[in-house]
């Protein structure tokens, strides 16, 4: 699945990255995001750990 995601990405991005996007950990299914994020090596991430930026979706500066 990993594998299949990353050969739809465009060839002028440089390093992408995979996640899985969760609602957080309060949601029903968050056991197989999570498990489904592990079991393909990609990030598991929610909506407040992204950000976009010149166009791009990035991951957030750290919460402090």
């Amino acid at each position: 699945m990993l594998e299949t995601l990353l050969n739809l990405v465009p060839e002028t991005l440089i390093n992408p990255r995979v996640a899985v996007l969760t609602p957080g950990m309060y949601n029903s299914a968050y056991f197989e995001h999570s498990f489904l994020a592990q079991q393909i090596g990609a990030e598991l991430v929610e909506g407040r750990d992204l950000v976009v930026s010149d166009g791009y979706l990035k991951c957030a500066p750290p919460r402090g």
